[in-house]
């Protein structure tokens, strides 16, 4: 909390890669295999390829203990028109309290709630044609 870490380090950064554009998530799985952010717990470009499948296949990342030591989390996307992934909305919490099967049985109100969001963004970005306004 309160600095920065490498994109791949978190659900919420997983979930932004996953639904990124090919070219943009080939540019950043090159770079761990080119040792431009190497680390400790860095992965190669495979195995956080591998992942990110998993990620785009779910809809949704999730960690027990993951990042930050002690803390669970889930993030799913939230998309513009058009489908393109630009924010995600990450739920976390002590992993005590937040294991693996609670965070899973927060996947359908979290995906839920995130598709809602993309949708009151798509609408807020584009006027209502005058020939679907209601007046009371």
């Amino acid at each position: 909390i309160g600095r920065v870490v490498p994109l791949h380090s978190g659900v919420t950064g997983k979930v932004l890669l996953a639904f990124a554009t090919p070219k943009e998530t080939s540019a950043y799985l090159r770079s761990l295999d080119s040792g431009h952010r190497k680390g400790p717990e860095t992965p190669d470009g495979l195995s956080l390829s591998r992942e990110l499948e998993q990620v785009r296949q779910h809809g949704y990342a999730l960690a027990v203990k993951d990042r930050v030591r002690g803390i669970s989390a889930i993030s799913a996307p939230i998309r513009e028109p058009g489908g393109i992934v630009r924010a995600a909305l990450t739920l976390a919490g002590p992993a005590e309290r937040c294991t693996l099967d609670q965070l899973k049985s927060w996947v359908p109100t979290l995906t839920k709630a995130t598709q809602e969001i993309s949708e009151l963004l798509g609408r807020s970005r584009w006027p209502v044609p005058a020939d679907q306004t209601t007046t009371a």
